[in-house]
């Protein structure tokens, strides 16, 4: 069982180099380009999550 951080993909999906959010983290933090990598998604994408994740921190998670 993974723990909720787990960045990784679904079984039978190939294994990420960094596999954990606190790993990512505790390096400081990553550019939407690192995250994209590290995911396996478009940097649009990440920058897109991005943005909805601080509009709904903005307004109390609504």
């Amino acid at each position: 069982m993974r723990c909720r951080h787990h960045l990784g993909p679904e079984l039978g999906e190939p294994e990420l180099a960094t596999s954990c959010a606190l790993d990512v983290a505790d390096l400081g933090g990553a550019s939407a380009e690192e995250v994209a990598e590290l995911l396996g998604v478009s940097v649009g994408e990440v920058r897109r999550v991005e943005a909805e994740a601080l509009a709904r921190a903005r307004t109390g998670w609504q």
